[in-house]
């Protein structure tokens, strides 16, 4: 977990494909270009701007990510 505050994506450090404005490429449901790492916020591509797209975005992820971590069985 890489917590990233502000406004502007600053993620050239992660080497992960970017989109023209330096935000984290990655799919609707924020899943990038390395497997096993997701973006939420301010850090993705396509950010509606507000803390409140914020909030739908971490809620979303983290119910992904739940259940990319359940066991299959």
């Amino acid at each position: 977990l890489f917590p990233c505050i502000g406004l502007e994506p600053r993620v050239a450090w992660t080497g992960l494909a970017t989109d023209p404005s330096g935000a984290l490429a990655c799919d609707a449901g924020g899943s990038t270009t390395a497997p096993g790492v997701f973006a939420a916020g301010a850090v993705r591509a396509g950010f509606g701007g507000r803390l409140r797209d914020a909030i739908v975005d971490a809620r979303a992820l983290s119910a992904a990510i739940a259940l990319r971590c359940r066991p299959h069985g």
